[in-house]
Order: C-alpha cells, then sequence, then structure tokens
C-alpha cells in the first residue's frame, strides 16, 4: 500500500468518467490526511444519540439506559449503527465534494455497506481514514473506508465502510409485496438537524442514509408488534441508492425477513427494505441485525 491510498485515482477516473487526467498527489493528501483530521473531531455525546434516536423515532432501550448496556456487557450506551453510518456517509461525501471539485465532473456516492464490528460509545473520537480502492463492475470506484475509534489513546477499528462511486444511480429491485410497511415525515427542518447531529454541513443535500437510517426504526416496530421487545442490535447495512430525497413523506418497506442462524442467544436476521417517497425510489438494500426472542413472521415471500 503507498502512503496515499488514492495515488494514481485520477487515472482511473479520467477513464471511467471521461474527464481529462490530472497527475496530482495533492487530492491523495487532502483526503487522507486533512479530511480524517477534520472527522476526527467527532465526539459523539449520550445527548448526540438520544437526540438523532428521537429524529429517527427509534427508541431502542440499549441506547438510552446505560444500566441496560451494562446488563448486555457493553461499556456504555453504544451509538447507533444506523448513526454511525451516517457519520461515515458525510465523511465519504465530503470525499467526494473534493473529487467532484478536483475532477470537475459530477461524481455520485451510489452505494454504501455498512459494518460495524465494535460499538462506538459516547465521548470515543471518531478517525476515519481511506485504506483503498478499486475499478468495479459498472464504471464504478469502490472505496474501503475504516472508521476507528480513539479513546483513551487507544485505537480500535469500529467501523468499515465499502461506498462505490459513480455518474448514475442503481435501479430499484422491488422484492415483491411488502410483509411489513412504514411511514415517516422527512421536514426540512428534520434534515437539518440530522446533517448537524452528523458532523454534516445543513446546506449540503439530504444523505440517502438518512432515508436508510429508518430501516433500523422500522425494525423496531416490527419487533415491538411482534415480541413485545424494542431491543436489537444492528450489525450491517448494505444499500444501493436510486434517487434523490427531498422534504416529504417517506415509506419503508420490508419485502423479506429471513432467520439466519442462532449466535450467544440471539437470533440473527436479514431483511431486504425498500425506501420511497411516493413512486420514487431513494435506496434499497439489505440489513442484518439480531434480537433476543425469535420473531413470529413470514420468514419469505
Amino acid at each position: 500500500m503507498t502512503t496515499f491510498p488514492l495515488s494514481g485515482i485520477s487515472n482511473l477516473a479520467a477513464r471511467l468518467f471521461r474527464i481529462a487526467p490530472r497527475e496530482d498527489e495533492n487530492l491523495e493528501k487532502q483526503i487522507n490526511e486533512t479530511l480524517a483530521e477534520e472527522r476526527e473531531r467527532i465526539q459523539p455525546s449520550s445527548e448526540d444519540i438520544t437526540s438523532f434516536g428521537d429524529m429517527t423515532e427509534d427508541h431502542n432501550p440499549i441506547h438510552r439506559d446505560k444500566s441496560l448496556a451494562l446488563k448486555k456487557k457493553l461499556l456504555d450506551t453504544p451509538v447507533m449503527g444506523a448513526h454511525t453510518a451516517i457519520y461515515g456517509a458525510q465523511f465519504v461525501n465530503g470525499v467526494t465534494e473534493r473529487m467532484k471539485k478536483f475532477w470537475g465532473t459530477d461524481i455520485k456516492m451510489v452505494s454504501q455497506e455498512s459494518r460495524f464490528p465494535a460499538p462506538i460509545y459516547p465521548g470515543d473520537k471518531i478517525r476515519w481514514q481511506i485504506v483503498d480502492y478499486k475499478e468495479v463492475e459498472g464504471n464504478q470506484i469502490e472505496l474501503d473506508i475504516t472508521g476507528y475509534k480513539i479513546r483513551d489513546e487507544e485505537k480500535k477499528e469500529a467501523v468499515k465502510i465499502t461506498s462505490r462511486l459513480g455518474d448514475n444511480y442503481a435501479l430499484p429491485e422491488i422484492k415483491g409485496t411488502p410483509i411489513y410497511s412504514q411511514k415517516y415525515m422527512m421536514t426540512e427542518d428534520l434534515i437539518r438537524n440530522l446533517h448537524q447531529r452528523t458532523g454534516g454541513n445543513p446546506s449540503d443535500k439530504p444523505l440517502h442514509m438518512f432515508a436508510v437510517s429508518f430501516v433500523p426504526t422500522t425494525l423496531t416496530k416490527l419487533l415491538l408488534e411482534k415480541s413485545n421487545t424494542l431491543e436489537g442490535i444492528n450489525g450491517a447495512m448494505d444499500y444501493k441508492f436510486t434517487g434523490d430525497i427531498k422534504p416529504g413523506e417517506l415509506s419503508v418497506d420490508v419485502y423479506r425477513f429471513k432467520e439466519t442462524r442462532t449466535r450467544g442467544g440471539a437470533f440473527w436476521y436479514r431483511l431486504d427494505a425498500h425506501c420511497r417517497q411516493g413512486k420514487d425510489s431513494i435506496a434499497y438494500g439489505e440489513m442484518l441485525c439480531t434480537a433476543n426472542q425469535l420473531v413470529d413472521l413470514p420468514l419469505s415471500i
């Protein structure tokens, strides 16, 4: 690996996005050093966690009740997976904006896969770092990004993000008839506040992950209805983006709910979900999560 993992990416971008090649390591230096250092200033507080949960209507007590978190062998109330994924999306958005200015082209973030190998707690600093990139099918560039949590000078890998950049959004892959749906209201105030609570610029366009963050919310509502509990853990999220968000009503449709395995007394599930505004698709993909009880649902359609 070179000093700057994005070294040479301009030649790839020139070929994929039909732009003039530009040999300059300043882009790599800006992204891998300056921007990452800016993002290290992110230090979520308990208030940030609670506020984010209120905004996304996710009232999972594991993120609010420290005594419950300690019973689950956690050190404190962890930052929600969706909250962490948006922090990562804000970093990628900053990277993409610098690339757009550097290359002079309209490049988009077209998907994001987020995995959470370790919990992030209030007071942890988050440092983001691009570790690699490659060309993938569909004339896209795939970025591998790691989020490290820093506590008491100890650095630990806490988030793994794979983000794809391209010039066109994906087409939605509808799975059939939803087995569960919920509606939410994405107001201008909500979008602005989500930016503010996740290290973003309130004047920026809404991130697709704002819509995706309501998928775990939908799951907790489903759990409450079917098992009378709100407890659950977000293990991973993998979503393709299909359109831009605008203020208005957001629908989250769940199309598949599949039990995968049991481990440590918890039930692991995969679910497919589609985020849309009316007939306009925003994002679709898969979430891996756990529940403490067996959820009585049709596991597939």
